[in-house]
């Protein structure tokens, strides 16, 4: 971050009736989309089209995530420690299967950015410069679904691009991001495998929940 003198690239993917149906059905099994039917699957659970997915012990470490930084709300909105300006939406939706006790986000970018989270419990989380001017998140995260703003610090520097990691290593760092990881255009469990639709599509990854 430069003194001062005085977070997107969300992955829309536009699904049909019959796809979401279809991904309803891998989830909840031949039932039509009965929640008290047994899973297709056992140990599979259907992701959030476009999230990224992580359970305990998950693969790739890290996974990678992509975008552009910034957006025209400030940061502050979502928390007074925040920085930066975000985008209006989420840049990125993380869904968890199991308690992950010390998650890693890390930003890797040419330009200043900042980092917001709103986990599902509902608590902000916030970083400017935990790796140089990248910034970094170390913290718990439970189950459920969370919300991942990558922003730029300054408004007139949003739509650089960036590399999000998620890790549980302490090694990844902003500098270290230029290989290793998959990138990632949907969720990610620990061993992975696509989820096909009857549309032609893969909306989502899956593989077993304990890795």
């Amino acid at each position: 971050m430069m003194k001062r003198t005085g977070i997107t690239a969300g992955l829309a993917l536009g699904l049909s009736g019959c796809c979401l149906g279809t991904l309803q059905g891998l989830a909840n099994g031949a039932g039509g989309g009965d929640p008290t039917a047994p899973p297709a699957i056992p140990g599979i659970v259907a992701a959030i089209p476009g999230a990224v997915v992580l359970g305990p012990g998950f693969q790739p470490d890290p996974t990678l995530a992509s975008g552009t930084a910034g957006g025209p709300v400030d940061a502050q909105s979502l928390g007074p420690d925040c920085r930066g300006f975000i985008g209006a939406m989420p840049s990125h939706t993380l869904q968890v299967t199991a308690a992950l006790p010390n998650l890693r986000l890390v930003v890797q970018s040419t330009a200043d950015t900042t980092l917001v989270v709103r986990r599902a419990d509902g608590t902000t989380l916030c970083n400017d410069d935990g790796d140089g001017l990248n910034p970094l998140l170390s913290a718990p995260f439970g189950p459920g679904v969370h919300q991942v703003w990558v922003g730029s610090y300054s408004a007139s520097a949003t739509g650089t691009p960036y590399t999000l990691a998620f890790t549980q290593l302490p090694t990844v760092t902003a500098a270290s991001l230029g290989g290793g990881g998959v990138q990632m255009g949907g969720g990610v469990i620990a061993g992975q495998g696509p989820i096909p639709t009857q549309c032609g599509q893969t909306v989502a990854t899956y593989g077993s929940l304990t890795g």
